[in-house]
């Protein structure tokens, strides 16, 4: 009997307002061309981005996805839907389980409050109830390294420090659905081998991965299945393996 999928998108298509744009500052624009996504028009002449078209998908135990295509393909659109970020605008998503999205580590923080104040914030901004919070504070403070800065407003603190603080918090929980932008870029070099291996921590932990690279080695390495993203449309979805010729060159 198969098992039922972790996650499951069905027909999912996802329209991004263009704001403040009308059509008629548009007249000499091509609409639905393609532009990442597609340029549409709205009845009521709102311009949009469609960034994601029909895309379905299932995701089991031990799935370890790339999420591959050209710049503009719509793998971030697709990661922060999953992140649960960007709602469908038609099609549903299931979801069973935790999902840890590790890119955008530096949403939710407060650069008037201190880093210790911030891991509270940031917590709760990832439904992180505040027991738990409670519990993982001392290991996130301690693996960021911050020391006595961590008592100080993070706009006192430089880029490196911020890195560090959002990735600690970000990476403190292992999930069931990990969501990654590229492996790693965040940190100062001191900072690189500490979060690599929590990285490769969390990735044997989580029960799905899905994650989005241009590195060739890395998909071939790390994962059993291929999403090839073309213009916002899924190419192809399945085992690398059996990946048809010329779908993605750099796979082949």
């Amino acid at each position: 009997m198969k098992s039922e999928p972790i996650l499951s998108l069905r027909g999912v298509t996802v329209d991004l307002p263009v704001q403040e744009a009308r059509v008629r500052s548009l007249r000499k624009a091509a609409l639905n061309v393609a532009v990442g996504g597609v340029l549409m028009r709205s009845k009521q002449d709102q311009v949009s981005v469609r960034a994601l078209t029909q895309v379905s998908l299932d995701a089991f135990q031990g799935d370890r996805i790339a999420l591959v295509g050209s710049n503009g393909a719509g793998k971030s659109t697709l990661l922060r839907v999953l992140a649960g970020i960007y709602p469908p605008s038609q099609g549903v998503m299931n979801v069973n389980g935790v999902v840890n999205a590790v890119f955008d580590s530096s949403l939710g923080l407060d650069m008037n409050l201190t880093g210790y104040d911030n891991i509270a914030v940031a917590c709760r901004y990832r439904g992180i109830d505040r027991a738990t919070m409670e519990r993982l504070r001392p290991d996130i403070v301690e693996f960021s390294g911050l020391g006595g800065f961590i008592h100080l407003p993070m706009r006192t603190y430089s880029l490196g420090m911020m890195a560090r603080l959002a990735f600690a918090i970000t990476t403190s929980v292992a999930p069931d659905i990990l969501v990654m932008d590229e492996w790693l870029a965040t940190g100062d070099a001191d900072f690189m081998e500490q979060a690599q291996a929590r990285l490769r921590e969390l990735v044997d932990q989580a029960r799905v991965l899905v994650l989005a690279t241009h590195s060739m080695p890395l998909v071939r390495t790390l994962c059993n299945k291929v999403v090839v993203l073309n213009h916002g449309r899924v190419a192809y979805f399945g085992p690398i393996e059996d990946l048809p010729p010329g779908i993605y060159p750099a796979l082949d």
